[in-house]
C-alpha cells in the first residue's frame, strides 16, 4: 500500500499545477484521507495539517449566494489560494 500521506501531498501538488480539477481533488482527497488514511501512522500536526485541507475543501463550492459566503463558503480559486498559503505555512 502506498503511503496515505505521500498520495495526499502528491494530490495536493497535483491541483496547485492545474492537472486537475477541484471536484477530482475534492473526490480523490477524501477517499484517501477517509479510507486510507485511518491506518496510517498521522502525527497530531499531520492529522490538523491534512484535516485542514479537508474541511476547507468541503466548505467550498461555485455560484455561491451572500449568505453562503457569510458562514464560511469559498469559491474555488479562493480554495486554490487558501491552499496554496496553507502548503507554504507547514
Amino acid at each position: 500500500m502506498t503511503d496515505p500521506k505521500a498520495q495526499l501531498d502528491e494530490l495536493i501538488t497535483i491541483y496547485l499545477n492545474g492537472g486537475s480539477t477541484f471536484d477530482s481533488f475534492q473526490r480523490d482527497y477524501s477517499r484517501i484521507l477517509i479510507d486510507d488514511a485511518v491506518d496510517a501512522d498521522f502525527s497530531m500536526d499531520e492529522i490538523d495539517y491534512y484535516g485542514d485541507v479537508h474541511e476547507k475543501a468541503e466548505w467550498t463550492a461555485e455560484d455561491l449566494l451572500e449568505e453562503e459566503r457569510a458562514v464560511g463558503w469559498i469559491d474555488e480559486s479562493q480554495f486554490r489560494e487558501w491552499l496554496q498559503a496553507h502548503v507554504r505555512s507547514r
